[in-house]
């Protein structure tokens, strides 16, 4: 926020100042990061909103990696994935994030909700150190948003970039047009706006991914009647990647990367209006939007558009802020601070409604503006209500949108699917999916109050939210594995600090907070016990009197937690050019609500023992000594180095016994939530920054953790530990427009620039398995079977560089940047994941045990209808109207041609191709790798 307007980091010295608007794109580049932050006082960094639009990123948080110590661990690339955040070890999604002052993570879920793009942003800071006693919930790490403000002239500028015109071999469809203005209304008044637009025709695969073919239905091949009369539609196919010839496949050239109605679509508005009057006064509004709409590619459920999935996230956010100078209180100033900020998100996924479904299917450039629908939202009342929460508990009345509803269950009743399988999933009707619904409410509150007296500079305060979470999960036709819940959280926190100036350059900052939690709702004194715990009264679903009395005697109140939380923070220059800093700090970390409430509706009659249960546990409390040196070796060169020891507490499941009060006597042993209390991480960040002149500008950063973590299991504690590098930099260089070099090469290097981002990250740890063929995913390939030491073995470090190419010219009296695009430029083949049996992202026996029933199938049936020739494994399908099923000899017949010579004898040479292509589509090694190169081009005009 603007150093007028926002408490949270004005009150504290922790703001970034505000940046006029817009920022020319020849601008010489700036110092990539603000290795020290504003105050000097914390490990992190800030980067301001003008370089994270030059570097070549599709989500601001993928700019964050550049920070020492934060991780990017997913979401590297477009927009159908979020980009993940680890800081300093800690659990991807659990840093606390503000925007103007006010928090954003999304409570239910954890992580960001709102999405904000690159042009809403004037800086970003990340504190990976002791945050200041101010910010609540601070234990993983704070990401610290301040969005873009108005100037005192009309100004703004729009964006367009694509990678359509390249070949489909590289091209997902990616699409960015983005938008965005500022100016006053007089003297005192500013505003500001942004709008952007992200499209992607499909999502992103690894390496080798537009080589395998796929398959997609189109239109109708033919129909066959059965003995019975009725008949049965058969559909052509089409192939959409890989190697294929449009004049055989339907006149549909192959698509490549792209998969069929596969789309995301990113929609990010912000606004924001300032009014300043007096010394240093001010009044902000600012508001957010952000919505992401997926569809998902159906994979083996093709044939089933009922079964066509997708996903709507949203959120908006509006966040007020008044900052009041109040002149001098004893001779020294005084200021107050008041920020309000009112949040609604909500995610909901599921098959699609018909008419939704065909209506979406290929959006132009990949940006839908129609809002998807689910089925099952038409009868079913979400998000959750306490109606819904009671017929759950008293296992009556509506709990599923089609609950026990035989006739709408998946079936197969044919070999109808590109490979002619019979088994694997390849469902041609029925609606059995899930319907996902999460909603969340937030009203957040601060007020505070600074005073600087000679030599100090205190801050006292309060902030309080109250939030309603409900989340939903379940089948649409069945009851199994369900989990809901409605809540209302709330937090109440009380803060104050004193930053006691030492002699003429030292700080000293200490701060101390108070938080209660009360989560609110309550769970059952046995997990997965309420309408079958023999204390419920059958009279519960009709009685309120017998309901509160049940679940009086069945469930138990959550507890209402209290935490002190020091923070102690210390700088001191030992020389001109070189200062120490220190610090200390004990923080909370609450939660995902999803996570703390999860199974506290769901009885045993619904789940097992081995789902997870929420449970009533203390909330995990994180201690951090910072040690940090910052080093000027001369003007643009400046070195950073940190070396802290953090607790990881974390969130865990367990398996507990309990007294089962349906079977007296008994014992069940429960999955349930717990803290990892014996987990801790030893690291060190070393950051870099260099600037020559206004030519080059350079920002390298090195991370290095050793976590050691304690897993406590029957009879036996599992130790662990893994270390863990990641490198980062960041170099631009631009030929500043007055440069002069000869006519010709003067006139091409004037306004070029070249920004350049290299990532490397070291594996991830895995544990070797046993190979018994069953298909085995590391990383999280768990313990059983194991045939080495625990986290024996690693995955390969991954590596990714990406450079934008741009030049700046003025035509029409304008200033125009055009620029190219080049993701992991060096097409660098990453493993993200691999089999855990093989070590491998090949497994010849999994392949061998998933299709040794399908050639058994075949064999079969060819023998029972008397097709079998004589070798045992070609097929003849010549006299389709002689078999049990003619369907399923038809549909072999067109599998037999689209993977052989059509001659109708399916032979066993085309049985392996056809099956083996099926593998390579949906088990392949491709699924295991990062994405390959890609190239975009684009165009951003100044106004």
């Amino acid at each position: 926020m603007a150093n007028r307007v926002c408490l949270l980091l004005a009150a504290l010295s922790f703001a970034t100042p505000a940046l006029a608007y817009p920022q020319a794109a020849s601008a010489p580049p700036s110092l990539w990061l603000d290795l020290r932050l504003t105050d000097s006082l914390s490990s992190g960094a800030r980067i301001t909103g003008m370089d994270l639009r030059r570097l070549p990123i599709d989500d601001p948080r993928q700019g964050l990696a550049l920070v020492p110590g934060v991780v990017l661990t997913d979401g590297e690339i477009g927009i159908a994935t979020s980009p993940a955040l680890s800081i300093r070890g800690g659990t991807p999604g659990d840093a606390v994030v503000y925007v103007d002052g006010a928090p954003v993570r999304l409570q239910t879920l954890g992580g960001q909700g709102i999405g904000l793009a690159s042009n809403a942003i004037a800086a970003v800071a990340v504190t990976t150190g002791v945050a200041p006693a101010a910010i609540a919930d601070a234990g993983s790490g704070v990401i610290t948003y301040t969005t873009r403000s108005g100037g005192d002239r009309l100004a703004g500028d729009v964006r367009w970039d694509s990678d359509e015109p390249f070949g489909a071999g590289s091209s997902v469809g990616y699409n960015r047009i983005e938008g965005a203005g500022a100016g006053s209304f007089g003297a005192n008044l500013t505003f500001a706006f942004s709008a952007t637009l992200q499209g992607q025709r499909s999502s992103y695969r690894g390496i080798g991914a537009e080589a395998v073919p796929i398959f997609a239905p189109r239109g109708i091949d033919t129909a066959v009647t059965l003995a019975s009369g009725a008949q049965v539609v058969i559909p052509g196919f089409v192939q959409w990647s890989g190697d294929c010839d449009p004049a055989s496949n339907g006149g549909v050239e192959c698509q490549g990367l792209r998969r069929p109605f596969d789309w995301s679509t990113a929609r990010r508005v912000h606004g924001k209006i300032e009014y300043h009057y007096g010394s240093g006064s001010a009044l902000s509004f600012t508001a957010l939007g952000s919505d992401l709409q997926q569809r998902f590619f159906p994979g083996q459920l093709i044939l089933d558009p009922a079964m066509y999935e997708g996903e709507r996230a949203r959120s908006v956010i509006g966040i007020a802020n008044w900052r009041h100078d109040a002149g001098d209180f004893r001779g020294a100033p005084l200021a107050a601070q008041v920020t309000v900020s009112l949040a609604r998100e909500s995610d909901v996924g599921g098959p699609l409604v018909a008419a939704s479904e065909v209506n979406t299917r290929d959006p132009y450039l990949g940006i839908a503006f129609t809002n998807l629908q689910f089925t099952g939202l038409d009868v079913f009342p979400l998000p959750v209500t306490d109606q819904l929460v009671r017929n759950v508990r008293t296992n009556s009345g509506l709990r599923v949108p089609y609950l026990n509803r035989e006739d709408l269950r998946l079936a197969q009743p044919h070999r109808v699917n590109p490979y002619g399988l019979l088994s694997g999933g390849w469902a041609t009707t029925g609606i059995d999916g899930r319907l996902s619904s999460v909603s969340e409410r937030r009203l957040y509150g601060r007020a505070g109050v600074e005073w600087s007296p000679h030599a100090h500079h205190g801050a006292v305060g309060f902030d309080a939210e109250r939030s309603t979470v409900s989340l939903y999960t379940s089948g649409l036709l069945r009851q199994a594995f369900m989990d809901l819940f409605l809540e209302h959280p709330q937090r109440i926190g009380l803060y104050g600090s004193d930053r006691i100036l030492l002699g003429a350059q030292g700080v000293l900052d200490i701060g101390i907070r108070y938080d209660r939690y009360a989560p609110g709702g309550e769970f059952p004194k046995v997990p997965g016990r309420i309408y079958s715990n023999p204390n419920w009264s059958p009279n519960a679903a009709t009685s309120d009197t017998a309901y509160a009395s049940s679940v009086a005697r069945v469930f138990q109140p959550t507890r209402t937690q209290t935490f002190l939380s020091p923070r102690l923070r210390f700088t001191f220059p030992v020389t001109r050019a070189a200062t120490i800093r220190l610090g200390y700090s004990r923080a909370v970390t609450a939660p995902p609500w999803a996570l703390f409430f999860r199974g506290a509706n769901s009885d045993l009659d619904f789940t097992s023992t081995g789902d997870l249960f929420g449970r009533d546990v203390d909330f995990a409390v994180t201690s951090l000594i910072d040690i940090g040196w910052h080093l000027t070796i001369r003007p643009g060169l400046a070195l950073d180095v940190a070396l802290f020891q953090k607790g990881l507490p974390a969130y865990a499941a367990r398996i507990k016994p309990f007294a089962d009060p349906l079977n007296l006597g008994d014992t069940i042993n429960v999955t349930v939530l717990d803290v990892l209390e014996n987990a801790s991480q030893l690291g060190a960040d070393a950051s870099v920054e260099w600037r020559a002149g206004d030519w080059v500008g350079l920002s390298a950063t090195y991370s290095l953790g050793r976590a050691h973590t304690e897993f406590p299991g029957p009879g036996v504690t599992v130790e662990s530990n893994i270390t863990k590098h990641a490198l980062a930099a960041a170099a631009v260089l631009q030929v500043p427009d007055g440069w002069r070099a000869g006519s010709v090469l003067g006139a091409v290097g004037r306004g070029v620039s070249a920004v350049v981002m290299l990532r490397a990250t070291s594996g991830e740890p895995y544990t070797r398995l046993v190979n018994l063929g069953n298909g085995t995913i590391a990383p999280g390939s768990g313990l059983g079977g194991a045939i080495e030491p625990f986290n024996a073995s690693h995955l390969p470090w991954t590596k990714r560089l990406d450079l934008r190419l741009g030049k700046s010219i003025r035509a029409g009296g304008r200033s125009w940047e055009v620029f190219a695009d080049f993701r992991n430029l060096l097409n660098f083949r990453n493993t993200l994941a691999l089999f855990a049996e093989t070590g491998d992202v090949v497994n010849d026996q999994h392949r061998a045990q998933l299709l040794a029933s399908e050639y058994s199938n075949l064999v079969g049936e060819a023998a029972s209808n008397s097709a079998l020739e004589p070798d045992g494994s070609t097929i003849n399908l010549s006299a389709c109207g002689s078999w049990s099923d003619p369907v399923n000899c038809v549909a072999l017949r067109r599998v037999e041609s689209r993977f052989g010579d059509g001659n109708g004898l399916y032979t066993l040479g085309e049985q392996n191709r056809a099956l083996n292509a099926y593998y390579d589509a949906f088990f392949g090694s491709w699924r295991f790798y990062g994405s390959g190169r890609t190239l975009r081009i684009g165009a951003q005009l100044e106004l």
